[in-house]
């Protein structure tokens, strides 16, 4: 059995989340290695309330001088999404899974729950079908160099393998002459991506053998989430859900 972290970036406007998603963790988790959590070197750290939740793995990264004009939702959405696809930077797990600070869970889960065949779980939706999210397929085509036909942020949370991860890397560089996506927007002045939809679309352009390919949500994990937008901030009511949740045997 590979092992598996869980993977979070976070930053301080998110450590009011950050608190229900280690809670969660905590209660509802079993056969993970480590709690893997990077955030902004910006001298505003963690609180040590919220580290004292559960045993993690805490690193701070800065975020980078060198930044494109005018990225899209600023230049720390588009940070954090680079993080996680270098996950492998500061885990050496075989696999993470990748967790927003602003989602917990609210049932017992495993590495297994995101398997399916015995592979990590995969679903796809045609892009036409996906509404105003076809906004990302001219970047996700643009980094990988060919044509796209899905939309691949079909359910999160999902999981990134070291082997994919490194395969990315390498098609990046065929495409780029280079394998570090942040040289790539760079370059070219790029103001966003889709992290989902480039690593998606790699791993099913590709067949890789860590994943099973599916066209079917109906049986997503995703049921079993709870999903905020953390820029609206944490009202009263989505506060009082989550603890029934916490608080439930």
């Amino acid at each position: 059995m590979p092992t598996t972290d869980i993977f979070i970036k976070t930053y301080h406007k998110d450590f009011v989340w950050l608190e229900y998603a280690l809670r969660s963790i905590r209660k509802f988790a079993s056969g993970f290695r480590d709690v893997v959590i990077v955030s902004d070197d910006d001298g505003r750290a963690i609180p040590t309330s919220l580290l004292e939740i559960l045993p993690c793995k805490v690193f701070y990264v800065r975020l980078p001088e060198k930044q494109p004009r005018n990225p899209n939702h600023g230049i720390g959405y588009l940070w954090q999404q680079y993080i996680k696809l270098t996950w492998h930077r500061y885990s050496d797990a075989d696999a993470a899974v990748m967790m927003d600070s602003d989602r917990m869970f609210t049932c017992p889960f495993t590495p297994e729950s995101f398997q399916k065949d015995g592979k990590f779980r995969w679903d796809y939706r045609r892009w036409e079908d996906v509404g105003n999210a076809i906004c990302h397929k001219p970047t996700t085509d643009f980094f990988l160099g060919f044509s796209t036909q899905y939309e691949a942020m079909a359910y999160i949370p999902l999981v990134f393998t070291r082997a994919s991860t490194f395969a990315l890397e390498a098609h990046l560089n065929t495409v780029h002459k280079t394998n570090d996506l942040w040289e790539i927007i760079l370059k070219h002045n790029l103001p966003g991506m889709s992290e989902f939809n480039i690593y998606g679309n790699f791993i099913h352009h590709c067949n890789h053998p860590d994943y099973y390919i599916s066209y079917d949500t109906s049986d997503a994990y995703q049921n079993s989430l709870i999903g905020s937008w953390s820029w609206g901030g944490l009202a009263e009511e989505d506060r009082a859900r989550r603890e029934k949740v916490l608080a439930s045997t």
